[in-house]
């Protein structure tokens, strides 16, 4: 159909091969290599032969004209996008989305692009900075230089910032240059507070929120310990991003397999703790669940406390289930 583009192997060092010749080990070098897709050929042909540059103007200019209200829906809304426009088998993948896509194609696979592949045991060994080159080298040509796109007959030069780096805190702390403990000294990359005061806090403190200054001021201290800096973070060198202002959280791990789960057990427990279920035998009682199982996807009950569990499941939790649920009408009918 002519819309594939192929991947380019981009060399990122050599490594000592250990071969057997004649009865003996000899030691080759072999080039060591990643694949990158060109993401300026991967943009033009979706802005230019898919169409997709119209739905994003319309959609923009919706987003703008609702930019008076005070709640954000969509990150091309936020301050931030207004500034900058002013293992061995283990694989580290580099996907790009445009926020400034309507939801029902930003959620879709075809729209979210794969650009780079390597495995994560050559990143370990030959750094970021040398895995992630070609890819600084490329958002920088779509900032600096942008892409012709004929639309409407007319030809239009459209260029790319980078917004946002998204990912799990893991990944995110590898990459962006943060120490990856997070049981050290400084564990966040948000602000500067140690890990006891991290413990407490319920609000946020602004004094100790990570800026360029005190950035600055940290790498040259070059010491992970007293800052939670690993290395300078090699996005900096992209106009448009710096890792301070990198304020992207993964809603899956933080949130939906994090404090969600937690949360929620609490306050079962507490239901099935405190619910009054007459003058049943107290051995019949269903227990209290454990995460650990949870986790697992198992609870420990016996026959007859699942029973008790189940007959009053509806009693325990059903003022928290929202009205006409479907998912709630087996349990809502007994």
């Amino acid at each position: 159909m002519g819309v594939l583009i192929h991947p380019k192997m981009v060399e990122i060092g050599y490594r000592l091969n250990d071969k057997l010749r004649n009865g003996r080990v000899i030691f080759e070098p072999k080039t060591v290599t990643m694949s990158f897709i060109p993401l300026r050929s991967v943009l033009k042909m979706l802005f230019q032969d898919c169409n997709l540059f119209h739905v994003i103007l319309e959609f923009m200019n919706n987003l703008n004209s609702n930019s008076g209200c005070n709640t954000i829906s969509n990150f091309v809304q936020s301050q931030l996008w207004q500034r900058s426009h002013a293992g061995n088998n283990k694989l580290g993948a580099v996907y790009v989305s445009l926020p400034c896509l309507p939801p029902e194609l930003a959620s879709s696979l075809e729209n979210i692009l794969l650009v780079q592949l390597f495995t994560s045991n050559d990143r370990q060994e030959f750094g970021n900075q040398v895995i992630f080159a070609e890819l600084i080298s490329e958002l920088n040509f779509l900032e600096n230089v942008g892409i012709d796109i004929l639309y409407n007959d007319k030809m239009y030069r459209v260029f790319f910032s980078l917004g946002l780096i998204l990912g799990d805190n893991l990944g995110l702390h590898s990459i962006l240059g943060f120490s990856e403990s997070f049981v050290a000294r400084f564990p966040c990359r948000f602000c500067k507070s140690p890990k006891l005061d991290c413990h407490n806090q319920v609000t946020q403190v602004d004094g100790m929120l990570r800026n360029k200054t005190n950035y600055d001021e940290d790498i040259s201290i070059n010491n992970i310990t007293l800052t939670g800096l690993k290395e300078l973070c090699v996005f900096n060198q992209i106009n448009s991003f710096h890792v301070t202002q990198n304020f992207a959280v993964d809603i899956m791990h933080d949130i939906l397999e994090g404090v969600c789960k937690y949360d929620i057990v609490d306050t079962l427990n507490n239901r099935i703790e405190s619910f009054n279920y007459g003058s049943i035998d107290i051995r019949n009682r269903p227990p209290l669940l454990s995460t650990a199982l949870l986790k697992n996807g198992l609870i420990k009950m016996s026959a007859s406390e699942m029973l008790r569990f189940t007959k009053y499941f509806a009693l325990i939790v059903g003022d928290l289930i929202p009205l006409n649920s479907e998912i709630w009408t087996p349990y809502y009918n007994t």
